[in-house]
């Protein structure tokens, strides 16, 4: 019995085989059936993922776009390392501080106050010419209360007249409650280098004829080099420089500068997310910018 199953198996598997090879239609048909079921081999796959990451570029602003006047448009450039806290206070002594705005959102003060790199920080008050941000009023009470130095901002807007913007600082800035100089913070794109000198040079003399100190100007690294290099500003007023590289930044014209931004990513207690980091540097001191 087994014998004439295994000579009828014979038989069919021959008469298919004939069939098969003499029907040129159905031989393609399985040929090409055979060719998309087959896998392919693991050493001839093409791993997409290593192929996108090759060629994937990271753009990075060449000046951070600050987070504290810019909502829509976080800054995401390279982190610096923590540098080491210089000092913890008394006169003449070099502090590492931080600047805030409404971006951090609620700040438990007192935890602040107990970090070692907290020896000053700057708020962020104005901005342009109608602008008040609205955690300024309560991060000034607790900050002084909490025994923190501080100081307070403005974010300048070279399309608006010297004068509104002015009007709209001085409605806010209260110099009796302020430990450090008001600083200026330009970073906006003017229309023209002349706007940008006119409409700076108006607000800082308005200021400093009003409050009898000369305010900082905050921008950064490349931004002094492109509006500010060889300019009438850099011999007379302070800057403070933004640019988050792993050494500290040398200017075009290599001016003299008292504070450096060195990260956007920083860490602190009583602050949730990312905060702004600042250093003095060189021969600078807090006392140079005391109110």
């Amino acid at each position: 019995m087994q014998t004439n199953i295994q000579k009828y198996s014979m038989t069919l598997y021959n008469d298919i085989s004939t069939y098969i090879f003499s029907n040129k239609i159905f031989s393609v048909l399985l040929v090409i059936f055979l060719l998309l079921t087959i896998d392919t081999p693991a050493y001839a796959k093409k791993d997409k993922t290593k192929k996108k990451s090759e060629y994937a570029v990271t753009l990075i602003e060449p000046d951070p776009i600050c987070h504290k006047a810019k909502p829509d448009r976080l800054s995401n450039g390279p982190e610096a390392p923590n540098l080491a806290f210089m000092a913890s206070g008394g006169k003449g002594t070099k502090l590492e501080g931080f600047d805030i705005s409404h971006h951090n959102g609620t700040i438990d003060w007192r935890q602040l106050a107990s970090d070692p790199h907290a020896g000053f920080v700057y708020l962020k008050m104005t901005e342009g010419g109608n602008i008040v941000d609205d955690t300024y009023k309560r991060n000034l009470i607790e900050a002084r209360r909490n025994g923190i130095k501080v100081g307070s901002y403005h974010f300048f807007r070279p399309n608006v007249s010297a004068s509104v913007q002015f009007s709209n600082f001085k409605r806010v800035f209260d110099s009796s409650n302020q430990d450090l100089v008001p600083m200026i913070d330009v970073e906006t794109n003017p229309s023209s280098r002349a706007q940008l000198e006119s409409t700076l040079e108006s607000l800082l003399m308005m200021i400093e004829k009003e409050y009898g100190r000369m305010p900082i100007i905050y921008t950064g690294k490349n931004y002094y080099n492109k509006y500010f290099y060889g300019g009438r500003f850099a011999k007379k007023y302070k800057f403070w420089i933004a640019a988050y590289t792993d050494e500290q930044p040398v200017l075009n014209d290599n001016d003299d500068y008292l504070i450096w931004q060195y990260s956007p990513r920083g860490r602190a207690r009583g602050v949730k997310g990312n905060i702004d980091c600042n250093k003095f540097v060189g021969r600078h001191v807090l006392n140079e910018i005391r109110y």
